[in-house]
């Protein structure tokens, strides 16, 4: 007889009530996160008071997929210390992770009106790079995150405001472009076509990125005001997340042209990779979602 086994917990909900079950950690990644993690434990168990401790146990438990109990280290961390906007900040973020984008708002609001009193600062990240040196920033990650809690919420001049707000600690490319990406989509949501492309006149085909290529391939394409349909090609031979990210613009490029047929086409796409934590698919989702196609 074989040993029962309990049905899988689901970590997230879709926006209309789908269970959303962990993802995989590509293996190269994973020992890597699991050492990460282990230390990060050891480092709150000895002092589980001190706010970075709490940081990177809540970091290194949300990069092995476990989302929900990140939130609730970040929530102890709120308890603890509440006039840290780095708490209300990861928390925030992994709310948005699992569809929540109203929680999202709620703490990033939090956090933006916290860091007045609270310098900018870095933010190492925490997966494997392909290179070293990129680093994002406390102030920024707080605007880009709730930019991104009002786009999926449909509250697009307010999206606007934040990653307006976010472009004053966007001192290198791999900040500026992925706000840049999102901003653009929105002034176009919003007609405002001219100050849409006067955003990409910064935007150089030669600038070297890290984590944000997808991005600036998708502007790029953009700027230049050339096919984005080869790009999104491209993207279906790389990763699930590439998909999501190149996906995501090609399909609101389509839906902005009169084409909402190929943009929902596209977006169901995103939504079949199952890679539900990425922004791209969270984007997606919202969309299909407001039109009653999801």
């Amino acid at each position: 007889m074989s040993k029962p086994t309990l049905p899988e917990t689901p970590e997230a909900f879709s926006l209309n009530g789908k269970p959303l079950f962990p993802t995989p950690i590509y293996p190269e990644h994973l020992a890597l996160q699991r050492e990460g993690y282990v230390k990060a434990l050891s480092d709150w168990e000895t002092d589980p008071e001190k706010a970075d401790n709490i940081i990177w146990l809540g970091r290194r438990t949300a990069y092995l997929g476990r989302f929900r109990e990140s939130i609730a280290i970040y929530t102890l961390g709120v308890e603890t210390h509440s006039k840290d906007p780095r708490m209300l900040r990861h928390r925030g973020h992994r709310y948005l992770s699992i569809h929540l984008p109203q929680l999202a708002a709620r703490d990033l609001e939090k956090a933006s009106k916290l860091l007045k009193n609270w310098p900018d600062e870095p933010e190492p990240g925490g997966f494997p790079k392909r290179k070293e040196g990129v680093i994002a920033s406390l102030h920024f990650n707080v605007w880009y995150h709730l930019g991104l809690a009002y786009y999926v919420l449909g509250d697009l001049e307010t999206a606007a405001q934040a990653f307006q707000s976010g472009n004053k600690s966007a001192d290198i490319p791999d900040k500026l472009i992925p706000n840049t990406y999102w901003l653009y989509m929105i002034l176009r949501q919003l007609g405002k076509t001219k100050e849409a492309k006067k955003i990409l006149k910064p935007v150089q085909e030669e600038v070297e990125t890290v984590d944000a290529e997808d991005y600036r391939f998708m502007l790029i394409k953009w700027k230049n005001e050339e096919p984005h349909d080869p790009l999104y090609k491209e993207a279906k031979k790389k990763s699930p997340l590439a998909i999501g990210t190149l996906g995501y613009g090609v399909g609101c490029s389509h839906l902005l042209e009169g084409n909402q047929k190929k943009a929902v086409s596209i977006w169901r796409e995103i939504i079949a990779t199952g890679n539900w934590p990425s922004f791209g698919y969270i984007a997606a989702e919202a969309h299909l979602h407001s039109l009653n196609l999801l």
